[in-house]
């Protein structure tokens, strides 16, 4: 017997993670908008645990934070250890897909904006706030998407489109 069940809140599809390791300027068209150089090797960036959150909760801004920056992402979900492996051997470590709203407060990132806190342009600290990483609501396991390349990512904010990319864009791609 088929039984309907009302879903008041959707949480992310991974527990709480430790950390999440983002991979930061990895698509052409934002190293296009900045005017920054592509990076040489993945640009590296932590979210802490508190950074964690679930899909269409609240984010607080905080209040010195004048300009905040929302960025869709394709977000790796590893299903065991991946540590030393091949581009061949990678997809094997990975359990699935899901999207992570990647929020920056960018004041705290720069030094150059008058009345901005500013940190030297470390990522980790503008983009580690509580709830500044929602995740989900689905995971996709990694046989049905393969490399995830291809995929269209798409970010509003109140309904505003900010953000139209795919997965093609990506300077260093899943197995990378």
């Amino acid at each position: 017997m088929l039984q309907i069940v009302r879903v008041d809140t959707l949480l992310a599809p991974v527990p709480n993670p430790p950390v999440i390791v983002g991979i930061g300027l990895n698509y052409w068209g934002h190293i296009n908008a900045t005017h920054l150089p592509a990076p040489k090797t993945p640009s590296v960036f932590s979210k802490w645990k508190h950074s964690y959150n679930h899909p269409n909760q609240p984010i607080l801004i905080p209040p010195k934070s004048s300009k905040p920056d929302y960025e869709g992402e394709l977000a790796v979900v590893f299903g065991k250890d991946c540590k030393d492996v091949t581009e061949d051997e990678a997809l094997s470590c990975i359990a699935g897909y899901t999207v992570c709203h990647d929020v920056s407060a960018r004041c705290y990132q720069s030094d150059k904006e008058q009345g901005c806190p500013g940190n030297g342009g470390q990522f980790s600290f503008s983009k580690g706030f509580d709830g500044h990483g929602p995740l989900g609501p689905a995971l996709v396991p990694q046989r049905e998407l393969g490399d995830a390349s291809g995929l269209v990512l798409q970010t509003r904010v109140n309904g505003a489109l900010r953000q139209n990319v795919t997965t093609s864009e990506l300077i260093y791609g899943v197995k990378k």
